[in-house]
């Protein structure tokens, strides 16, 4: 942070340059600052396609992260 600009490594590795009348000027939303965090996605399929087959895929898909397994083990 200077007089003028405040420099943000995000994640990603980029380096985001923002005037300093931003950040005293509106709401910062900080992503990181928890341990964890919820994340909501939404899945489309088409009107022909097997539902229970999709669904199936989906929780094979998410119970193979190791947050989600972390989730159900602890929840």
């Amino acid at each position: 942070m200077n007089l003028a600009s405040t420099t943000i490594a995000t994640f990603d590795n980029q380096t985001l340059v923002v005037p300093n009348s931003n950040i005293w000027g509106d709401v910062i939303k900080n992503v990181t600052a928890q341990k964890v965090r919820r994340v909501d996605l939404l899945f489309g399929i088409g009107y022909s396609d097997d539902i229970p087959h999709a669904a199936g895929g989906i929780v094979r898909l998410a119970g193979s992260t190791v947050a989600v397994r972390w989730r159900r083990l602890c929840g």
